[in-house]
């Protein structure tokens, strides 16, 4: 027994020998993780002006106000504005009477994604009629009936972007008396 004793030691003592010899191979192995964070898109817009354009009555002059909005958006491909007004033909009205709107439609007048007032009509002093724009001076356009896109921006406005509209009217010294409107919609849309 004193043999198979010491045979059976001498063998594990070999055999530890022969492992601890052998060469240690490392063993590894990877995981992954994709975090997402999925920020919504948001849009406000608001009229930071006048309520109420009021234009003047003078039949010597171009009568002109302007109101201003701000849309602000975190939308990475920025938005869309729109305008549209009340009256079917973009005139101002007061019952059966109106002012008719100029003659030039925003329909394509809009370039590198904006309004170009170069290509708007003039307004004469002297002779009734109405349209807006987006610079203090230059032609002007009717209100469109349906929403048309005026403006278009292609990044986010995180601290808002304003754009003011501008009113013009011209009177003539035959107009009948009335309060004239037509109310103006501004819609802001995000581009996708």
């Amino acid at each position: 027994m004193k043999i198979i004793t010491k045979s059976l030691l001498s063998m594990a003592a070999i055999a530890v020998i022969a492992v601890s010899a052998l060469p240690l191979t490392a063993f590894a192995d990877t995981a992954t993780v994709e975090v997402k964070l999925n920020v919504g898109s948001s849009l406000t817009i608001s009229n930071t002006g006048s309520a109420d354009v009021n234009l003047g009555t003078s039949t010597g002059a171009v009568n002109t106000g302007s109101t201003t909005f701000q849309v602000t958006t975190n939308n990475a491909a920025g938005y869309n504005l729109s305008i549209s007004g009340s009256t079917a033909d973009g005139s101002l009205s007061s019952g059966a009477n109106s002012i008719p709107a100029v003659a030039t439609a925003v329909s394509g007048n809009v370039t590198s994604g904006n309004l170009t007032t170069a290509s708007g009509a003039t307004i004469t002093p002297g002779t009734s009629t109405f349209g807006f724009n987006l610079a203090s001076s230059g032609g002007y356009f009717a209100v469109p009936s349906s929403a048309t896109v005026i403006k278009t921006t292609s990044a986010p406005a995180a601290s808002g972007d304003t754009t003011t509209v501008y009113f013009g009217a011209g009177l003539s010294a035959s107009q009948a008396s009335g309060n004239y409107s037509n109310l103006v919609t501004m819609t802001a849309v995000t581009n996708t």
